[in-house]
């Protein structure tokens, strides 16, 4: 094979990784479920990534450059103690703790990034009876005035309430 022959092929080859990387990234994107939270006292809706099974739990918006959507929703079946930790994360973010009933429990601004899983602490590791936490971009809970006590309505925990 001559030496045009061997570019060439190494073209094609690089051609189809890329395009492969792109179709992958792709299905991921389209394959994300997403639930509405709706801020009764504002009005304000939000679409959040749903992350509602341990792996979506445990990998959450580490390793990402952004968030996508508005933010995402970290669910579980019932209500414990549900701490969160900023492992592999690479942007703040502002976490809101949530009971059963969708009431704001706990609400941390601006927890800072930790791209060292081996010293990251955990957050919110004390409370109890949460059932989901709200992970926004830090700064949206203060610009959406969220405060302890607020009622928030959030699709994905009102139908599993229903299911239950």
């Amino acid at each position: 094979m001559g030496r045009l022959s061997t570019t060439f092929v190494g073209l094609i080859l690089l051609a189809t990784l890329a395009v492969a990387a792109f179709d992958t990234i792709a299905r991921r994107q389209n394959s994300l479920q997403t639930t509405e939270l709706r801020i009764p006292e504002s009005g304000e809706v939000l679409t959040l990534e749903l992350a509602d099974t341990p792996s979506k739990r445990l990998q959450g918006l580490s390793g990402r450059v952004h968030v996508s959507h508005s933010g995402l929703l970290l669910l579980w079946p019932h209500a414990d103690q549900h701490p969160v930790w900023m492992a592999g994360m690479t942007f703040p973010l502002d976490l809101i703790w949530c009971d059963s009933n969708g009431r704001v429990t706990a609400v941390k601004l601006n927890v800072p990034a930790c791209p060292d899983a081996g010293s990251c602490p955990l957050y919110g590791a004390l409370l109890m009876d949460t059932r989901a936490v709200v992970e926004l971009p830090a700064g949206l809970a203060q610009e959406l005035a969220l405060e302890v006590g607020d009622r928030l309505s959030i699709a994905a925990l009102t139908s599993m309430r229903q299911t239950q």
